[in-house]
């Protein structure tokens, strides 16, 4: 994988990144949090309406995915994403 730094509208030259964060880290979670807001913000931010729907059921099992196709009982709600502002 290669990555390169940003900075204030300057980017470096890309590099590969080779090595990750060991479990248990101190800056695991920092790292991770920054890495999924940058997918996170890649993948809805294309669009005018930043947000994802998401089908769920409050009875049944909950990881029973063949439940959610089913035409009643099933709500959908959309989750709005402040981060493409």
């Amino acid at each position: 994988m290669l990555a390169l730094v940003l900075d204030d509208g300057d980017s470096s030259d890309a590099f590969p990144v080779t090595n990750g964060v060991q479990q248990g880290c101190v800056v695991a979670p920092t790292q991770f949090r920054m890495m999924f807001l940058a997918m996170l913000s890649d993948a809805v931010c294309d669009d005018e309406e930043t947000s994802i729907n998401i089908k769920y059921r409050t009875n049944g099992r909950f990881f029973n995915l063949w439940r959610l196709q089913a035409k009643t009982k099933v709500e959908e709600d959309s989750v709005r994403f402040p981060v493409c502002r």
